[in-house]
C-alpha cells in the first residue's frame, strides 16, 4: 500500500514544494492539494503556500498561463472546453477572465475547423446516408470538444465538401 510520507516541519514541506515547481508551475490550491497527498497537513500546507506566494514562486496568473498554453497546444477544442480544463486544473478564478479574453473567436474557429478536420478523417470511410446521424455523430463530436452549436456548420461544409462523389 502506498504510505504518505509524513512532514516533521514546515521546513520539508517546504522544500518538497521547491522539488514540485522545479518540474512545472503550480497555482496556490494545486499547490495545497498536492502537498496534501504528499502528506502535509492543512497547516503547513497553507503555511507553505503563503509562504511560496510570498516569495513570488507562486503565481496564479503565471500559473493559469501555463495551463492555457498547454491546453492551446491541442488545437481542436473550444472555450467550454478551455473553462472545462481552467477547473479541473484548480487555477483561481480571479485570473480567469484574463485567459478567456486571449482565446479569441477567431482562434475558436481555427480550433474548430481543426476538430472539424479530425471529425472528417476519423469518420470519412464511414457512410452517412443517414443525415440525423451525421448531424447526431458530428454534434456530439462537437460537444464534446468545447464547442457550441455554432460551429456545426463547420465541421458538415467540411464534410459534405469532402464526401462528395
Amino acid at each position: 500500500m502506498n504510505k504518505k510520507k509524513e512532514f516533521a516541519s514546515v521546513d520539508e514541506v517546504y522544500d518538497k514544494a521547491l522539488d514540485m515547481l522545479a518540474l512545472r508551475e503550480h497555482g496556490g490550491r494545486d499547490m495545497f492539494e498536492k502537498l496534501l497527498l504528499k502528506g502535509a497537513t492543512e497547516e503547513q500546507a497553507e503555511q507553505v503556500v503563503a509562504l511560496l506566494k510570498q516569495a513570488g514562486l507562486i503565481d496564479e496568473l503565471r500559473y493559469g498561463k501555463a495551463v492555457y498554453r498547454g491546453w492551446l497546444a491541442k488545437k481542436c477544442f473550444g472555450k467550454v472546453h478551455l473553462v472545462g480544463t481552467l477547473t479541473k486544473k484548480l487555477v483561481d478564478k480571479s485570473v480567469w477572465q484574463e485567459i478567456l479574453t486571449e482565446f479569441t473567436p477567431e482562434l475558436e474557429e481555427e480550433h474548430a475547423k481543426e476538430a472539424a478536420f479530425l471529425f472528417f478523417t476519423k469518420y470519412h470511410a464511414k457512410h452517412f446516408e443517414n443525415k440525423k446521424k451525421l448531424w447526431s455523430t458530428a454534434a456530439a463530436f462537437m460537444v464534446n470538444r468545447g464547442f457550441g452549436p455554432n460551429y456545426m456548420d463547420l465541421v458538415l461544409g467540411y464534410f459534405n465538401q469532402n464526401n462528395q462523389d
